[in-house]
């Protein structure tokens, strides 16, 4: 599995609201899944103006991807939005990287 940390670049708005933007992956091959994954607790997330449910902690993403996103994470505190990251691997048979 190839890892893309979404560490640096965050800006921090008001009400908790944190915010990343950050492009496709490029070399994507046929089959391979991208994953938005973080640790620790939000309150709501969103891809590109979509919700996604806080739990569970990983999503596949790779049918919302643009070639520009923007990630709204809020009532995440800064050491959770370091942990969010883009995984990038082959499904398996469970779905999952």
């Amino acid at each position: 599995m190839h890892v893309i940390r979404l560490r640096a670049a965050w800006r921090h708005e008001g009400g908790g609201v944190s915010v990343r933007r950050f492009n496709k992956p490029t070399g994507l091959e046929g089959g391979e899944r991208v994953w938005l994954v973080w640790d620790g607790a939000v309150e709501a997330v969103e891809l590109n103006g979509e919700p996604l449910d806080v739990s569970p902690t990983r999503h596949d993403v790779t049918e919302r991807l643009r070639l520009a996103n923007e990630l709204r994470l809020t009532g995440a505190a800064k050491a959770t939005c370091s942990t969010v990251h883009l995984g990038i691997s082959p499904r398996d048979a469970s779905g999952e990287y």
